[in-house]
């Protein structure tokens, strides 16, 4: 940065409101520039003020946080860290975004992720400001491909948290329970579920009854009995499983699509699993039976009366969302990537998770609420 930054990109770095590349710029020039040092000196006595505590605050450094995380830090200056993270909430959020970030790199988060994780945490650590009972808290959230920090004031005591705290991310709440920082279509999904209202509930209903549609001349086998997949599933090849307590029999997958066209079949196997070979299309419903042959005795499941095993592949971008909000390790994101799909079932577990860790938020028992009469009432 070789010209001087303009005044509202200071008064930007004097509130914490920039990231990334950003800092880092600003940070390297002022470092040199007394120019720019003395305008944001001098630019009023709070900021003033403020700026000076920002060197002055007694906090642990990166270093020290980073030691502590990856246990190698010895006995005495361990616990002077554990004594200190107790009464600094600063440093406390520090320490638990490097925990994350360590925990996220064992699970195989992308580089560039990881990278501007640590951006962020170093960042929040160069610029700390001293405590105070109405300093905004700066909540991390990563349920992006980019890391985003946003700025949060600490709710009166006695009222509920003003962030939603999911198990890689926070959100930032309105007043009205709403959420802060989701997309377009996020947002619209939550708006829907709390007015009752599961786009998907269709599909969802049309998998989970089936239809009494595959027909053969096959004997109806009581033992045999296919287990997966049903409903809804995202792998375009799923592993077909059924189980069969008699030994010595030979079985064939044969799967179809909505015309009742084979779409695809297996070889005469002797194990109780099968995958396809080929990707099924996605966004399109199948169904399946498996024959077993035992000697000269053919039987098959499931068989009419009962009703037919049907599944449906998400789209592409369903299957992209789901994937992005599991690799996010949001519970609020998977579940409305889950209900846009039709995985109620998934959505619903994922909404339960999200209420443990927010127990207090009237919005996760409306999603609860909406999911649960969905489900109980597409299955009737």
């Amino acid at each position: 940065m070789s010209d001087h930054p303009t005044g509202e990109f200071l008064d930007s770095y004097r509130r914490n409101d920039l990231r990334g590349p950003e800092l880092l710029r600003i940070d390297d020039h002022i470092a040199e520039c007394a120019v720019c040092r003395s305008r944001i000196a001098n630019s009023s006595p709070s900021a003033a003020a403020a700026w000076d505590a920002s060197f002055s605050a007694d906090h642990l450094t990166y270093d020290e946080l980073e030691a502590f995380v990856d246990g190698t830090l010895d006995r005495d200056p361990r616990a002077g860290v554990a004594a200190h993270t107790a009464i600094c909430r600063e440093c406390a959020d520090a320490l638990d975004d490097l925990r994350l970030l360590r925990g996220r790199k064992r699970f195989g988060i992308p580089g560039a992720m990881a990278a501007a994780a640590i951006v962020v945490i170093v960042s929040g650590i160069l610029l700390w400001r001293p405590r105070q009972n109405d300093s905004p808290t700066v909540v991390t959230n990563t349920v992006t491909n980019t890391v985003t920090n946003t700025i949060v004031r600490p709710a009166p005591p006695g009222q509920p948290s003003p962030v939603i705290r999911d198990a890689g991310a926070a959100f930032p709440l309105e007043a009205d329970g709403s959420v802060r920082g989701l997309s377009a279509v996020d947002a619209e999904t939550l708006r829907q579920l709390r007015a009752g209202i599961v786009s998907s509930a269709a599909i969802f209903a049309d998998v989970e009854r089936g239809r009494d549609v595959l027909r053969s001349d096959d004997l109806p086998a009581d033992d045999l009995r296919v287990e997966t997949p049903r409903g809804v599933v995202v792998d375009d090849r799923p592993e077909f499983r059924w189980s069969d307590p008699q030994p010595g029999a030979t079985y064939r997958v044969s799967v179809v699509d909505g015309s009742y066209r084979v779409v695809a079949r297996s070889d005469e196997l002797t194990s109780q699993t099968w995958r396809p070979a080929t990707p099924l299309a996605r966004d399109k419903t199948y169904e399946w039976q498996v024959r077993r042959r035992m000697g000269d005795s053919i039987t098959s499941a499931p068989a009419p009366p009962a009703p037919s095993a049907r599944f449906r592949i998400v789209s592409k971008s369903g299957a992209d969302e789901i994937r992005k909000a599991q690799l996010a390790n949001s519970h609020l994101l998977l579940a409305l990537a889950c209900t846009r799909a039709g995985m109620l079932h998934e959505a619903k577990a994922a909404v339960d998770q999200l209420r443990a860790l927010n127990p207090e938020w009237p919005v996760a028992r409306e999603l609860q609420s909406t999911l649960s009469l969905t489900i109980r009432s597409r299955r009737a």
